[in-house]
């Protein structure tokens, strides 16, 4: 690379180093008040059942 394309790579690393991405908002309970909250974290054995219970043909 050269020193100019290091140069513009520096200051966009330094530009975007400290922003994070806010948290997304759940959209769905917004338009039905109706629908079920679900939890955000499950347990990693739900998880890998859910998955293994998705390949299998019934």
């Amino acid at each position: 690379m050269s020193k100019r394309e290091e140069q513009k790579l520096a200051a966009l690393l330094k530009k975007h180093a400290g922003k994070t991405q806010p948290a997304k908002k759940n959209l769905s309970t917004q338009y039905d008040s109706t629908l079920r909250i679900r939890p955000e974290d499950q347990d990693e054995t739900a998880k890998d059942l859910f998955k293994e219970m998705k390949r299998r043909e019934f």
